[in-house]
């Protein structure tokens, strides 16, 4: 697992709650006809965040980097609503990635419980306003966490410059080497 997510909070949501949850996810499920991007549904469960079916292996699979976080609500997981949890950080983290750097998920936020959720934020990578406080707080929110790295060489005779980036609040690396000539 990703050191700097953290271990998944539990849900903290009694028996009969999460089975209403279960019945009112799936009649959403069936109703979504959403063409177009992903939709990536978040749920505000006060003391965490949740995501549910495909998208909970998604966020399992890319931030977590494991499925030991998978949870199953409603029953064994044959038949049970699969189920990840987030703290903030990751769910500000998650929803800057999905709007901001990949750019191809439709993300909704949800309030309420039991069968009772209301959506309250909708955003697409073109339409973020929504989701502004999210993307502007956060543990990078203000300063650009890069460091890059220029050198310039001569290799066999030919100018060559290389580049390195590293985004600490994206945790990437990128690198690139290249012939300089006068053109």
């Amino acid at each position: 697992m990703d050191p700097s997510v953290g271990q998944a909070p539990d849900l903290t949501v009694d028996d009969k709650a999460k089975s209403s949850f279960v019945r009112w996810f799936t009649e959403l499920e069936k109703q979504d006809e959403t063409e177009g991007p992903q939709c990536m549904r978040f749920f505000d469960n006060k003391s965490c965040y949740s995501v549910h079916g495909e998208s909970a292996l998604f966020v399992a699979r890319e931030y977590y980097k494991t499925t030991a976080v998978v949870k199953y609500i409603g029953g064994p997981p044959s038949t049970g609503l699969t189920t990840v949890t987030l703290n903030r950080a990751l769910f500000e983290r998650v929803v800057r990635d999905l709007l901001v750097v990949r750019g191809e998920h439709l993300v909704e936020l949800y309030e309420g419980g039991g069968a009772s959720w209301q959506r309250t934020k909708s955003a697409s990578p073109g339409r973020v306003g929504a989701f502004e406080d999210v993307l502007a707080r956060g543990d990078d929110a203000g300063e650009a966490a890069l460091v890059m790295a220029v050198t310039v060489a001569a290799l066999d005779g030919a100018r060559t410059v290389g580049v390195a980036v590293l985004d600490a609040s994206a945790r990437t690396i990128a690198a690139a080497q290249f012939a300089d000539d006068d053109r």
